[in-house]
């Protein structure tokens, strides 16, 4: 029963459209690519983000990636394709008392970004998240008010980036990445589990 309650049943009907879908938007993107040019930006992002376990941290001492980066991609003349944002945030501005269907933060952030005048009819947004372990969205407004409200403000600062990009490194330039690693130990007073091994448990 709990796994039922906590992960819904399988819709065949959903299932199929939503992998239908997908498949066109792959099969559709494949079919148009063209030599593109991509430029990056970093800003600070809106105060929009909480980190819910703030209690285990001295006042205002609780840790938040704040940054908001994104960036563009553009056809070689300049036409914008995709926008790709990065920012931690979880996209629980909507409660459990909503029952529809929601993109939420991330979802409003993107619409209210293709609809501004700072995108083009062209210009796709994609949210990828960030380092959002436990950050929550803080408006200060309930439920679709607050989804609204952040989405708006990310958007906002989206554009506010976009404009920003100094530099669109062109189509065959090579680019120098690096990535890195670190072990960190974790506090144990902080850190607990406990494994259950019989679902029953979960039901008392």
């Amino acid at each position: 029963l709990w796994k039922l309650v906590s992960g819904d049943v399988f819709v065949p009907a959903a299932y199929t459209a939503v992998t239908n879908a997908i498949i066109s938007a792959i099969t559709t993107a494949n079919a148009n690519l063209v030599a593109a040019r991509i430029g990056v930006n970093t800003i600070t992002g809106p105060s929009v983000q909480r980190n819910r376990r703030s209690d285990y941290y001295a006042a205002n001492a609780a840790p938040l990636d704040n940054k908001l980066v994104v960036a563009q991609v553009q056809t070689t003349g300049g036409t914008p394709i995709a926008t790709i944002i990065n920012f931690a945030i979880h996209a629980t501005a909507l409660d459990a008392s909503n029952t529809l269907l929601s993109g939420d933060v991330l979802g409003e952030t993107m619409r209210k970004y293709e609809d501004s005048t700072s995108s083009t009819s062209t210009d796709v947004a994609i949210f990828l998240n960030s380092a959002e372990g436990d950050v929550s969205p803080n408006s200060g407004l309930p439920g679709l008010l607050g989804m609204q409200d952040i989405g708006n403000l990310i958007s906002t600062y989206v554009a506010g980036a976009v404009s920003g990009i100094a530099l669109y490194y062109q189509a065959g330039a090579t680019l120098e990445m690096g990535a890195g690693m670190r072990y960190i130990a974790l506090p144990a007073a902080v850190v607990t589990y406990s494994p259950y091994t019989d679902d029953s448990v979960l039901l008392k």
